[in-house]
């Protein structure tokens, strides 16, 4: 008698899905699509902190170096006012070589 219910349950079921097929596809089909929903949403979060992290990082670098050629310029050092980037000393000789008027003229240079 059990292994009889079992087989009506299991024909009851086949009918079910058999009937119902298109349902069950498109249920089945939602539930996927609201998975990778939420599996592609919380990739893009994941992105969107590590760039939040790596701008507070850059951010926090940046007012470091400012806070430091700040105490410079308070103490009178000129790094305080240039930083990184002191101007160029006018009295120095060019390390770059002029270039020759005319074309003609660069030819001859490059000859020699």
């Amino acid at each position: 008698m059990r292994n009889l219910f079992g087989v009506l349950a299991a024909l009851m079921v086949l009918g079910l899905i058999l009937n119902y097929w298109a349902i069950i596809l498109l249920v089945v089909g939602v539930v996927l699509a609201g998975m990778g929903l939420v599996a592609g949403i919380s990739k893009l979060w994941e992105q969107y902190r590590d760039q939040a992290d790596k701008r507070h990082a850059r951010y926090s670098a940046l007012a470091a170096r400012a806070e430091t050629e700040h105490q410079w310029y308070l103490e009178g050092d000129p790094r305080g006012i240039y930083g990184a980037y002191p101007p160029a000393d006018p009295d120095a000789t060019p390390t770059s070589r002029q270039l020759p008027p005319t074309m003609k003229q660069w030819r001859e240079q490059r000859r020699q």
